[in-house]
């Protein structure tokens, strides 16, 4: 079992993470509007969030 420690430290890694991947999404969806619409990626990092707590 992975300590508290250990667990916060991947929680707070995961957190820029997804940050980072709102950002990428963000610059994507302003240079690519058709990135939008493709339904195999989710529309934001807070979708791909929901995906990785299922």
């Amino acid at each position: 079992a992975d300590s508290p420690e250990k667990k916060k430290l991947i929680a707070s890694e995961v957190q820029v993470f997804l940050q980072r991947g709102e950002e990428l999404t963000i610059l994507l969806e302003k240079k690519v509007p058709s990135y939008q619409r493709s339904s195999s990626f989710p529309s934001s990092a807070s979708g791909l969030k929901s995906t990785i707590n299922e």
